[in-house]
């Protein structure tokens, strides 16, 4: 992300990504994640990450869905959350569900319309 193009207010920033070992969603697996909600148009729908161990708490990302060239797609079914690092057409995200998926290193192409989710520096 170029410097000056963070979204996040002071004291905050968008996660970085890429590869495993440098996303900050390197340790969001399955085993340590809950799905909250059911396969309903429902928008408590999230999944939930216990890292209580590695960053001393629970965190819960919400199913929001992305867009693809025929409108908004996935909503409340799966969730993707940009990341600062760039790929060739995109950014790096994280990718989780319903479906026994997460994805910490995924990539979405810049018109996905996917969400910005700020943490603390």
């Amino acid at each position: 992300m170029p410097e000056g193009t963070d979204p996040c207010p002071p004291g905050w920033r968008v996660p970085p990504g890429g590869e495993e070992e440098k996303s900050i969603w390197s340790h969001f697996t399955l085993d340590n994640s809950t799905w909250n909600g059911d396969i309903t148009l429902n928008p408590a729908n999230g999944r939930t990450f216990d890292l209580t161990v590695i960053h001393g708490g629970a965190c819960w990302y919400p199913a929001s869905g992305d867009r693809e060239h025929f409108g908004f797609n996935h909503m409340n079914i799966f969730g993707f959350i940009w990341s600062a690092n760039a790929t060739e057409t995109g950014a790096y995200d994280l990718y989780a569900g319903y479906a026994e998926i997460v994805y910490a290193n995924g990539g979405a192409g810049r018109f996905a319309g996917i969400p910005v989710r700020c943490i603390r520096e």
